[in-house]
């Protein structure tokens, strides 16, 4: 395992963006072209190559999630995290992250909104749907 004091300036590198991997995926995405090959279409890397590449990448992220998640203890740890989760297509794992940022501090703006929670009458709702639930228990004229 490796100890959090790595971990935590790794994630916090990876939510900053300054990880060179990204640059990998952002470049183009194809395979090098032979200058010897004068049919550059035979170089090209097959659309299923592609497909595996591309969820080789997806589990590396996944992957890369596992190894920091255990490692977030506060906050802040958390929202990085969830952050980093969402910036690179891991919305159950971001959703998590926020959630448990919200086992720490059940007041945390950034990860009620980020979850979809709504704030009304000094409280917060899980949905908009959980709001009218209750106001309409509070005001029953307005019931349908």
């Amino acid at each position: 395992m490796v100890p959090r004091n790595v971990l935590i300036p790794f994630a916090l590198t990876l939510f900053a963006g300054t990880l060179l991997l990204t640059g990998c995926s952002e470049s183009g995405g194809s395979a090098p072209v032979s200058a010897a090959s004068p049919d550059a279409s035979a170089d090209a890397v097959p659309s299923r190559d592609r497909s595996d590449a591309a969820a080789e990448e997806t589990t590396s992220k996944t992957e890369q999630y596992r190894e920091q998640r255990n490692a977030a203890v506060t906050v802040s740890e958390h929202l990085a995290l969830a952050h980093w989760c969402r910036n690179h297509g891991l919305a159950d794992e971001a959703s998590l992250q926020w959630t448990r940022a919200l086992r720490l501090d059940p007041e945390c703006e950034e990860a009620r909104e980020a979850l979809g929670h709504v704030r009304a009458h000094d409280r917060w709702f899980p949905s908009s749907e959980a709001l009218v639930r209750y106001e309409q228990r509070q005001d029953p004229t307005t019931a349908k």
